[in-house]
């Protein structure tokens, strides 16, 4: 692809907010926390080719902004993600537009199969008092 996307959050960010899945858009994307010293950079510089067009994303675009200047001004082509993953006042971001995401927030996972788990227990309950009075009404 020649587009690639980086997304710039903390790795506990990524774990309990979730974070972009771009594989099925046809877009590589990389993880690259961007920080005060120079391994944003240096990371930067070792995994991505120049003449990649670079999209640069975080939670709501104030960080990202920041990422991109910084790439441009070291010849990268750089587009800011302005409203991020989570979108902001003005847009409603990646994640709330829809678009493919990885939630890897195992308490968001634990309380989604607890909602499974409650409707089933409700199906089998139902089932159960709709077998009775199905049964008892054939007397």
């Amino acid at each position: 692809p020649n587009t690639i996307l980086i997304d710039v959050w903390t790795e506990d960010e990524w774990s309990t907010v979730g974070k972009p899945d771009t594989k099925d858009l046809g877009i590589k994307s990389f993880f690259i926390t961007i920080s005060q010293d120079p391994s944003f950079l240096e990371s930067v510089k070792k995994n991505i080719d120049k003449k990649k067009q670079v999209l640069v994303m975080c939670a709501a675009g104030g960080r990202s902004i920041i990422a991109a200047n910084l790439l441009a001004k070291e010849g990268y082509n750089t587009l800011n993600v302005a409203d991020g993953f989570s979108g902001n006042a003005q847009d409603p971001g990646w994640k709330n537009l829809g678009l493919p995401s990885v939630i890897n927030n195992w308490f968001f996972c634990y309380l989604l199969n607890l909602r499974y788990l409650f409707n089933f227990i409700l199906w089998i309950f139902f089932h159960d008092i709709c077998s009775l009075f199905y049964h008892c009404s054939a007397f």
